[in-house]
């Protein structure tokens, strides 16, 4: 598996697509090129040019999960949308992962208090 935050930095770069050998990332691209550039392209390399696989980042990216049926979730990311007004599907994406760390973050901080309050 890929590390997460250099999927989503190279995303954030402007890259769109990753070539993969055996698994791991050998070149990232902007855009697909045509089949004879792409084979141009990797033509003179250590490996089979068969053997590469292009696929989008946005596959690899770990999905946030959006299917929780908690309503804390719901009003955190209805909260959180009052302030910044997300316009993109990826600022919406952001503002989900903002939620959960909220959510988890308040979640530890009340077993923290309940463990000292134990005591």
């Amino acid at each position: 598996m890929i590390d997460q935050s250099l999927l989503e930095k190279k995303y954030n770069d402007g890259k769109r697509y990753v070539v993969m050998l055996d698994g791991k990332p050998i070149s990232w691209m902007k855009k697909v090129p045509p089949a004879g550039e792409f084979n141009h392209r990797f033509k003179g390399k250590s490996y089979d040019v068969s053997d590469l696989e292009v696929i989008p980042i946005r596959d690899l990216i770990v999905k946030v999960p959006t299917s929780m049926d908690d309503e804390r979730f719901a009003s955190e990311v209805q909260r959180i949308v009052k302030i910044v007004r997300p316009i993109t599907e990826d600022e919406m994406l952001e503002v989900k992962k903002i939620a959960i760390n909220n959510l988890m973050r308040q979640d530890l901080e009340d077993m923290v208090c309940r463990m000292t309050a134990n005591r």
